[in-house]
């Protein structure tokens, strides 16, 4: 992504904040229509594309380019 965020509180260094960073990016995807993986919380499905979050990295795969091109511009428009 290319959207910077200015924190309130810096998160690096806290004890949770890899939990708080977890937290914000599971509620936006929830609202954004990903559905949690019953097996893994770091799993996330959307009709045919796969996300996985690991620490502060994401990876998105999909049997086309096209259908992650989409999602990450709708990331973007949602994240402005």
């Amino acid at each position: 992504f290319t959207k910077v965020y200015k924190l309130i509180q810096n998160l690096y260094g806290l004890k949770d904040a890899g939990k708080t960073w977890y937290d914000f990016l599971r509620k936006g995807l929830l609202k954004w229509g990903w559905k949690p993986s019953q097996m893994d919380e770091c799993l996330f499905t959307k009709e045919n594309i796969i996300l996985v979050v690991y620490v502060d990295d994401a990876v998105l795969t999909s049997p086309t380019q096209s259908l992650i091109q989409h999602e990450i511009d709708s990331l973007k428009r949602e994240c402005a």
